[in-house]
């Protein structure tokens, strides 16, 4: 699988209301995931960040490595700054292929069965589908209180 368009975009939730500055990034089999930047200034400087400098850093890579991803990301934009508006578009990428990772392995991401799924260990973690979240996480079925896992999540 790999990422084919990356969308940087606008939510306007009214009159009056504050926009949300949201990445929609696309694979080659037609899933997206969503994620949203940063409210500071209706996220306009992160939304910047993402179409100009992510974008061709992200074109062609393999949506189902957000770790290495992201690292990439951040050692080659670490000049711009560890706050602000780099790192709201940072978490809008992250969330993104999260989402785009929970959809493409058909796996709620919010108990890391995206990992388990691919034969690694599962882990219990707060993520959630950008698209789907509400309500309190949860921890995975066969996770102890310790923390310590008994079989992948379900």
């Amino acid at each position: 699988m790999k990422i084919t368009r990356v969308e940087a975009f606008h939510v306007n939730w009214g009159e009056g209301r504050s926009r949300s500055a949201w990445v929609r990034i696309w694979s080659d089999a037609g899933t997206y995931g969503l994620g949203e930047a940063s409210p500071m200034v209706h996220g306009n400087a992160s939304l910047e960040i993402v179409a100009s400098a992510f974008t061709p850093m992200l074109l062609g890579a393999d949506p189902l490595e957000t770790r290495i991803l992201q690292d990439r990301l951040f050692h080659q934009h670490i000049k711009l700054g560890p706050e602000g508006a780099y790192t709201g578009a940072l978490a809008a990428v992250d969330l993104a292929l999260w989402d785009l990772k929970g959809k493409a392995l058909g796996q709620p991401v919010r108990c890391g069965s995206c990992s388990a799924a691919r034969g690694g260990a599962s882990f219990p973690s707060t993520r959630r589908s950008a698209a789907t979240a509400s309500g309190p996480s949860t921890r995975c079925a066969g996770w102890s209180s310790s923390g310590s896992s008994s079989g992948p999540c379900r």
